[in-house]
């Protein structure tokens, strides 16, 4: 949070790994980071509170927006959910969706991921798949149509639930991924 723009610039991509919560002076950093072509991936975990994902709301997504600005974050989250599972299932717990990232396993005859395991999930509020975003053939969502705030972004895998897991985001020149779990086998086996 206390390195400049200059300093990040030297970087292609930033992880940021369950990080509860960002003054106005890192998100600023980051929002140019981003539009200037950097990328960025957000992952979640058991070290965030329903306060911290309120707080990445409020600082990521909803002020972004009342300031005209691109959000970092084109959704609310909602916090944790469990991804349900019978004895019987046999679907796997993700798929990839039409992505440039996962291109390489549409080719393949069984799914890379049949044995991955998700057992929690970060959900988002799912208004923005309502009529107020719609979905193109592209399977890209267009949650607001103001060009100030109009941000695209792609499910890039998608839970056996079609709640997304992984999602691509475009700001400026730059990328966002959000991996709505964790970067370890606390939520899943991968």
């Amino acid at each position: 949070r206390d390195t400049d723009p200059e300093t990040l610039d030297r970087y292609a991509c930033i992880i940021i790994q369950a990080v509860p919560r960002f003054d106005a002076r890192t998100v600023e950093n980051l929002q140019q980071f981003v539009s200037r072509g950097g990328g960025l991936a957000f992952f979640f975990g058991e070290l965030m509170s329903e306060q911290d994902y309120q707080h990445y709301n409020e600082v990521l997504h909803q002020s972004a927006l009342k300031a005209g600005k691109p959000a970092l974050l084109p959704f609310d989250l909602k916090g944790p959910a469990e991804l349900q599972r019978t004895a019987e299932e046999t679907t796997p717990d993700f798929v990839a969706d039409n992505h440039p990232v996962f291109n390489w396993s549409q080719m393949l005859s069984n799914s890379p991921f049949l044995y991955v395991r998700v057992q929690r999930y970060v959900d988002i509020d799912q208004s923005v798949f309502s009529g107020s975003a719609p979905i193109e053939a592209s399977g890209i969502q267009n949650p607001a149509n103001d060009s100030k705030t109009s941000q695209i972004w792609q499910k890039v895998l998608t839970l056996r639930n079609q709640k997304p897991l992984l999602i691509d985001h475009s700001v400026g020149n730059g990328r966002v991924m959000y991996c709505l779990t964790v970067l370890d086998r606390q939520w899943t086996n991968w």
